[in-house]
């Protein structure tokens, strides 16, 4: 495997480049449903609600290092667009630096405050959390080298780290689950090795296609401008698509365990919109202001046609798929409701992610700030015991990301069209 060319010198249009992510995150994710499968089969439901609410917790804050990752592709895309592939480097050490003291940081604060935090949890042992922050450094650490991959539009090598670290993921957790023991922190920490695994890939990648590359010596482009007015949204939209398995943690311990089986499964539609928006996005950022309506109009149908296969595909079929991955306990009647409610819900959800990547693309952050607002008004609802079940969280997500999409879609649309008359 060469990854040392750009995917971005062939003549790839963005239908081949989301075909390769899309097989790259599909790979990755049949490796990763095996994990959770392994997991869930293994351990007792409680045990399997608590890793699955850890993981919600990295998937969560993940997606606020969204922001890092986009800043990070735009800022790469326009240094290589304009020759400066040298500069990227200092880029990359610049970055590591800083993520990397969050992280300790974040352990520091886990060390100090162990007991507060798995009151706040809800759990009966502070040893997952542990393992939780050496989890966190790699997970802080990742999107600096699969967003440099990505902003080179070199799609097979991130494709490849990604799925490498998809069944180092697997094959580390289900080692130390039956060698060790079934506990949570056990299958965490398998999910740590994961990341390390493909960190490295990447990084080492990288470092072959730009050892021999020298820096011009002219100023980086700053990533703090567009950092700072992009965190608000990713935060929002980081309870949008995740963060169902940790509220109901929070405010449904006793549902905790059947959730995670629902919405392990549901979940897997996400892989649309992650494949499309990531193939997209440098293209976003080189394209001329009439190509990106060009884009927007394709892509948006593209995606939202996927979606709703998907969901209806899980509506139907979902009852089979849950006894047949996770055995028959999986299989109740609130588990499959819940399947099917969160299958329908991620239409809107998937679509707001489109959405919002392709506005952050062309950097128009206005009405943006209202995703973070309809999220804290959603978690306000579940604290004051408003929302009273899981049923009526998963609806609540639902409505108020549909509100979110059609708005930002209409905003979209408004935006490239006054660009192409220009």
């Amino acid at each position: 495997m060469n990854f040392s060319v750009s995917d971005r010198q062939k003549p790839n249009g963005l239908l081949k480049n989301s075909a390769i992510l899309s097989a790259g995150v599909l790979g990755a994710n049949l490796f990763n449903m095996l994990f959770q499968v392994v997991m869930g089969r293994l351990f007792s439901v409680n045990e399997f609600g608590l890793l699955s609410s850890l993981l919600g917790v990295v998937n969560m804050l993940m997606l606020p290092l969204g922001v890092v990752a986009l800043a990070i592709t735009h800022t790469v895309s326009e240094l290589d667009g304009a020759g400066r592939r040298g500069d990227v480097r200092c880029l990359l050490r610049r970055c590591l630096i800083r993520l990397g003291g969050l992280g300790l940081l974040v352990n520091a604060f886990i060390y100090l405050f162990p007991e507060a935090l798995v009151e706040w949890f809800q759990m009966d042992r502070v040893a997952p959390l542990y393992v939780f922050g050496f989890v966190w450094l790699g997970t802080l650490i990742r999107p600096v080298f699969f967003a440099s991959l990505r902003g080179f539009e070199m799609f097979t090598a991130w494709s490849w780290s990604h799925l490498i670290q998809s069944i180092a993921r697997l094959g580390g957790g289900l080692f130390l689950v039956i060698s060790v023991s079934a506990y949570a922190g056990w299958g965490l920490l398998g999910h740590g090795i994961g990341v390390f695994v493909g960190t490295s890939i990447a990084g080492t990648t990288l470092w072959m296609c730009l050892k021999n590359e020298v820096a011009s010596g002219q100023t980086i482009p700053p990533l703090g401008g567009y950092m700072g007015q992009s965190v608000a949204v990713w935060l929002g939209l980081a309870v949008f698509l995740v963060g169902d398995v940790v509220l109901v943690r929070r405010a449904f311990p006793e549902w905790s365990g059947l959730y995670a089986y629902a919405a392990v499964l549901g979940h897997l539609i996400l892989v649309v919109p992650q494949s499309i928006c990531g193939a997209l996005f440098p293209k976003v950022v080189k394209a001329s202001f009439t190509e990106r309506m060009a884009l927007y109009r394709s892509s948006a149908w593209t995606t939202l046609g996927a979606i709703v296969l998907l969901s209806l595909g899980v509506v139907v079929f979902g009852t089979f798929l849950l006894g047949f991955l996770f055995g028959p306990e999986a299989v109740t009647d609130e588990s499959v409701r819940w399947l099917r409610y969160i299958a329908l819900s991620l239409i809107p959800i998937c679509y707001l992610q489109y959405t919002v990547q392709f506005a952050l693309a062309i950097k128009q952050f206005r009405w943006l700030w209202m995703v973070l607002v309809f999220a804290l008004v959603l978690v306000g609802f579940l604290e004051a015991g408003l929302v009273t079940s899981p049923d009526g969280l998963i609806g609540w997500m639902a409505g108020l990301a549909l509100m979110l999409a059609v708005g930002i879609d209409c905003r979209i649309r408004r935006v490239l069209a006054r660009e192409s008359v220009a």
